[in-house]
């Protein structure tokens, strides 16, 4: 679907400028440490903040494109139709695992802010950062099933009555 496609790159997006933003900390807070012997405070919490987003944001356009590692030593010997059964069964298992991953880590948020858990050196509160992580999770889920309907149209198409 469109709009599921228009997410993905958007939150990709978000991704590649969470990429150069980290970086352009990185650089900083090195160069600061070499010329100035002292850094930025707050560096390594940001860092670690800007990797959930990098990575969760990620996933589900990853998907979408078909970028992620597959080990097919078996599965590239059998038919095409086979292929494809054992293509949906995989993405509906992931389906259903990114689907409570989703609900787990939208709970452990809730919890996060219940908790007012922050930072130790600047304060930020943990939270947003783990629903971010939780509406990543469910693109993905989304993706995945949105793969397994596609899945289910071209073993269709396939089967010899």
């Amino acid at each position: 679907m469109k709009w599921v496609d228009t997410i993905t790159n958007l939150m990709n997006r978000c991704a590649y400028g969470i990429l150069f933003a980290m970086m352009m900390l990185t650089v900083t807070d090195v160069v600061l440490r070499k010329v100035f012997s002292k850094g930025i405070l707050g560096a390594l919490e940001l860092t670690e903040f800007m990797m959930v987003g990098l990575v969760f944001f990620a996933l589900a356009r990853i998907e979408v494109l078909d970028r992620n590692i597959s080990v097919d030593l078996v599965v590239k010997h059998m038919s095409r139709r086979t292929r494809l059964i054992v293509g949906m069964i995989t993405r509906l298992i992931c389906f259903g695992l990114f689907s409570l991953v989703t609900i787990s880590v939208f709970v452990y948020a809730q919890v996060m802010k219940v908790s007012n858990e922050v930072t130790v050196d600047l304060l930020i509160p943990r939270y947003p950062f783990v629903y971010a992580a939780a509406a990543g999770c469910a693109v993905l889920a989304l993706v995945l099933l949105m793969k397994c309907v596609t899945d289910i149209m071209e073993i269709k198409k396939t089967w010899n009555p």
